[in-house]
């Protein structure tokens, strides 16, 4: 691996440490539910905040930074390909499992950008999506960590 893409590495690493960090300290009262949102303390809502911000910043910065450096570790050029081409390619070479995946952690990242304070049961259902894709974010991140680090 260059040491001009450990910088990068870095910062994907610290969103997952601290997406992580979310997760452990909410597994107790995970599920969650329309009402339990409503009677929420302000320790369990920061965390809930420090989930949806890390799962958003390490999905987002694995699309903007990461997967070009990966295709460029892999002799792959990303120069003028669309995320869609990007994903088909780190599948097609064995990176990630599944470009669906891909759209599927997008889409939700879309959701948690949005607050539904007139909707709680929305507010529940996204932020139990986010509890559990981000474990299999986390699993991606890594798994391409790896394959740079391996380079």
């Amino acid at each position: 691996m260059k040491n001009t893409y450990k910088p990068f590495i870095n910062i994907a690493q610290t969103h997952v440490k601290r997406l992580q960090f979310a997760l452990d300290h909410l597994k107790d009262i995970m599920p969650i539910s329309q009402d339990s949102i409503q009677s929420m303390s302000d320790l369990e809502f920061m965390y809930f905040e420090v989930l949806t911000n890390r799962f958003s910043k390490l999905q987002d910065y694995l699309g903007a930074k990461i997967f070009d450096i990966c295709l460029e570790v892999h002799k792959e050029s990303s120069l003028g390909m669309s995320m869609i081409d990007k994903l088909n390619r780190l599948e097609k070479i064995g990176i990630i499992d599944s470009a669906e995946f891909w759209d599927e952690l997008r889409e939700l990242r879309n959701h948690l950008t949005h607050e539904y304070p007139d909707h709680p049961e929305l507010t529940a259902k996204y932020l139990n999506y986010t509890y559990r894709l981000s474990p299999r974010l986390i699993s991606l991140a890594e798994v391409i960590m790896k394959s740079l680090v391996q380079k």
